[in-house]
């Protein structure tokens, strides 16, 4: 999966607990499924490449809802010259 920026959005623990995120979690898992199923017939290369767009989104969607470490915006350092290099 690309990403389009350094941003992580995550849901905080009482998000995702929440009836409300528990009962869209199991939607996306029941549509990436729908959509497996479609990309497994014989399909042109248009139609596949729109279900794996889709089935991509929908993971993505889905892993807002999956603890991860925080990861801060990225720090700007300046680089130090190497010893003996000019």
């Amino acid at each position: 999966m690309s990403k389009i920026d350094d941003y992580q959005f995550q849901l905080t623990d009482g998000e995702r607990t929440h009836p409300l995120w528990q009962k869209l979690a199991q939607r996306f898992e029941q549509m990436i499924e729908v959509r497996r199923k479609a990309n497994d017939s014989n399909l042109d290369p248009i139609e596949t490449a729109t279900l794996r767009g889709e089935i991509n989104l929908l993971k993505a969607i889905q892993s807002y809802g999956k603890e991860r470490p925080y990861v801060g915006p990225p720090t700007q350092r300046a680089h130090a010259p190497r010893a003996g290099v000019m």
